[in-house]
C-alpha cells in the first residue's frame, strides 16, 4: 500500500518482508513481518545538511591525514576511505549512496495488528525520546565527570536541563528541522573581534553561520552591526 499526502507527495509505503533466522533449537525458520518505508521533505533537508556538514569535516581531515587513523566512523571519517593501505580519499560512492536515501527511513515491525500510521507514530515518539537522551549525553555532556560534590552535580544537571529546553525552543523557532549539534555549531559561530582606533575600542562581527542568522530572525532579535563601538555593544 502506498499513501500520498494532500499535495500528492509520497508519504509512506508498506511492504511485506520475509527473512530467516534460527530459533533457540538452532532450526532455521522463515518469518514474515511488515516494513513501513516513509519519506519526509523536512527529514530530507536535515539529512542533506548533515551530509554536507560531514563532507566538510572529511575534507578538513584530509588536510591532516595523520589525525584520521585514531578517529571512529561517526564524524567526518565516515566519508573517508583508505586506498592502498595508506592513502586516504573522499568516499564519493558512499556520499552518492547517502544522497539517494535522503528523507527516507524504514521501520520493521512484527506487530500485525498495527496499521502503518500507528507504527510511524510509535516510532516517532520513541525516536524523539531517544534523541533527547542522545542530546543530553553527547551534545550537552550531562555526565558530571568533572564534579564531585552533590551540590555541584545537581547544579550541573540543572544547567544541562535548562540548556536542553533552550535547544528545543530554538528548534521550534527555526522554520526547518535542524539537529541540536547543528544549532550548537551555529551558536558557536556568533563571535566578535575587539580592536582599537585612536584609543576607542570596537567590536567586529565575525562571519556568522547561516543557521545563526535564522535564529536571530526567528527570535526577533536584531543582529549586531558589522562594527560596533564597545560602549554601544550589546547582544
Amino acid at each position: 500500500m502506498r499513501i500520498f499526502n494532500s499535495e500528492g507527495v509520497f508519504k509512506y509505503k508498506t511492504l511485506r518482508h520475509r527473512f530467516r533466522l534460527r530459533d533457540e533449537e538452532g532450526k532455521l525458520r522463515e518469518i514474515e513481518d511488515t516494513v513501513v518505508v516513509s519519506y519526509s521533505d523536512r527529514r530530507a533537508e536535515r539529512d542533506r545538511a548533515e551530509r554536507q556538514r560531514l563532507i566538510q569535516k572529511a575534507i578538513k581531515l584530509l588536510e591532516t591525514p595523520s589525525a584520521i587513523e585514531g578517529l571512529n566512523k561517526r564524524g567526518g571519517k565516515k566519508y573517508i576511505k583508505t586506498e592502498q593501505s595508506s592513502k586516504y580519499l573522499l568516499d564519493e560512492e558512499l556520499i552518492e549512496r547517502d544522497r539517494a536515501f535522503e528523507g527516507y527511513y524504514a521501520i520493521q515491525s512484527s506487530e500485525e495488528a498495527l496499521k502503518a500510521e500507528q507504527i510511524l507514530e510509535a516510532y516517532h515518539s520513541l525516536w524523539k525520546i531517544e534523541e533527547s537522551f542522545r542530546i543530553m549525553k553527547h551534545t550537552l555532556e550531562i555526565r558530571p565527570v568533572y564534579h564531585w560534590s552533590e551540590q555541584r552535580i545537581k547544579g550541573h544537571l540543572v544547567v544541562c536541563f535548562l540548556s536542553f529546553l533552550f535547544m528545543r525552543m530554538l528548534e521550534e523557532v527555526l522554520s526547518r528541522e535542524v539537529s541540536a549539534e547543528r544549532i550548537r555549531e551555529a551558536l558557536r559561530s556568533i563571535t566578535f573581534t575587539e580592536f582599537s582606533i585612536e584609543g576607542v575600542k570596537y567590536y567586529l562581527r565575525n562571519k556568522m553561520d547561516r543557521v545563526a542568522r535564522e535564529l536571530f530572525k526567528g527570535l526577533k532579535v536584531a543582529m549586531p552591526e558589522n562594527i560596533t563601538e564597545k560602549e554601544n555593544f550589546k547582544i
